[in-house]
């Protein structure tokens, strides 16, 4: 099978696991869009807000875990669910699709290495580090795996608060109940290859730690989709004058008997603002 092939083959089965998602949603009808009264929240007395996600049980295989919070567990959370996901050095969550939710994570501890494809069969992988974040649309393959020799923590937010993580489409699942004829002739390979195959799910799959850098594809270059899925929001400041630090200026300051002086006042006239940041206030025809 070519390499164009394999990639239509498996953006077609994103895209459709992506269009049930839309049309799932497109169909459900929500409480408050028809001026009607949550149950949950007409009655005396409020629900609970809270649920004590890491003391649930979830799913556990050796070292790793994951612990969801849906409707089921907190019947108020109808337009989110969360999941706390921990992979032991050498664990991969495997690939796996969303039909109905998309995902969007936070790194707490420990590294991740991920990989997404797109509908288009667009791919892209990163690695990932605490405070960094990810997100993935409905109906795009991704897979997850620790990195290094030490554990890697991080949630798991869906835009969705009657999804699973544990009722996903994942990939050896899919080819477990699907007949080795059939995968054969997707895959250009002969019947054989798929005997040693698991015939149930496999969620956390174990092996190797991988290399600290990213291998090259085995079926030659891939094609990166237009936006990247990675976004280092720790790394990034939120202070103008840090900024100004990082990038190799320096910040505004001033001297301390400028300090004391401006403290005694209780107010500061726009010349001293202008003085003390450096910025030139507004002419009165531009306030």
């Amino acid at each position: 099978m070519s390499e164009l092939s394999r990639r239509g083959f498996i953006g077609s089965a994103a895209a459709a696991a992506s269009l049930v998602g839309l049309n799932a949603v497109a169909d459900e009808e929500f409480s408050f869009k028809n001026n009607v009264p949550d149950p949950l929240l007409a009655g005396d007395e409020l629900p609970t807000f809270k649920f004590e996600l890491e003391k649930s049980e979830g799913k556990v295989i050796g070292g790793s875990y994951g612990k969801e919070a849906t409707v089921k567990q907190l019947p108020i959370s109808k337009g989110i669910a969360g999941v706390s996901m921990k992979l032991e050095p050498g664990a991969m969550r495997e690939l796996h699709w969303h039909a109905t939710a998309a995902e969007w994570a936070f790194v707490i501890e420990g590294r991740v290495r991920t990989t997404v494809i797109d509908p288009q069969g667009r791919a892209e992988t990163n690695d990932f580090e605490p405070g960094d974040i990810w997100y993935f649309p409905r109906g795009h393959g991704h897979m997850l795996e620790c990195l290094g020799n030490k554990p890697a923590h991080f949630i798991l937010i869906f835009d969705n608060g009657y999804f699973s993580e544990f009722g996903t489409f994942s990939i050896t699942d899919w080819i477990g109940h699907t007949s080795k004829h059939l995968l054969a002739k997707n895959f250009g390979l002969p019947e054989s290859a798929f005997e040693d195959f698991p015939k149930d799910e496999v969620y956390f799959a174990r092996g190797p730690i991988p290399s600290e850098t990213i291998p090259p594809n085995h079926q030659g270059p891939l094609t990166s989709p237009r936006d990247t899925h990675r976004y280092r929001m720790l790394a990034k400041s939120l202070i103008p004058s840090t900024r100004a630090v990082a990038s190799g200026g320096s910040a505004p300051t001033v001297s301390p008997s400028r300090r004391r002086s401006r403290a005694s006042s209780s107010t500061w006239s726009r010349e001293a603002c202008a003085s003390s940041t450096g910025i030139q206030p507004p002419t009165s025809g531009n306030m």
